[in-house]
């Protein structure tokens, strides 16, 4: 299952309702651990998907949070493009140097990706495959 929306509601929507997602990513960042949610947020004018993350330190081979950041990462790398602690639109906007309004990245349309339907205690996944990305 996948949704569109406005950019600018996406974020409110996520932390309105909590969705079944696929798992978690991790990626190594610097020399710590940054855990971008399984739910994305697809940004078709930039070719970019937006997360929440959280950067974590691996302690006895457990991950203990630091602080939380929004990631935009490459559509087809998948690749790190940005992170910054703060809102989705304004983490955007930072990474656009502000080279659109806040009204304007606010008003893009978007889709939620990531969603998986749980139908009894199993798990199918709902989203576009792979391929057409």
């Amino acid at each position: 299952m996948e949704f569109s929306c406005p950019f600018g509601i996406a974020e409110k929507l996520l932390r309105e309702k909590e969705y079944p997602s696929e798992p978690d990513k991790e990626t190594e960042v610097d020399g710590k651990v940054l855990v971008l949610s399984g739910l994305r947020v697809y940004l078709p004018r930039f070719s970019v998907t937006v997360h929440e993350g959280i950067f974590c330190n691996r302690t006895d081979g457990r991950l203990q949070p630091e602080y939380s950041v929004t990631a935009i990462a490459d559509r087809a790398s998948g690749a790190l493009l940005y992170d910054e602690e703060g809102g989705f639109t304004e983490c955007v906007y930072h990474w656009q140097e502000e080279k659109f309004t806040l009204a304007q990245i606010e008003a893009q349309m978007c889709i939620v990706e990531g969603i998986e339907v749980r139908e009894h205690d199993n798990t199918m996944q709902a989203a576009r495959s792979r391929r057409n990305r």
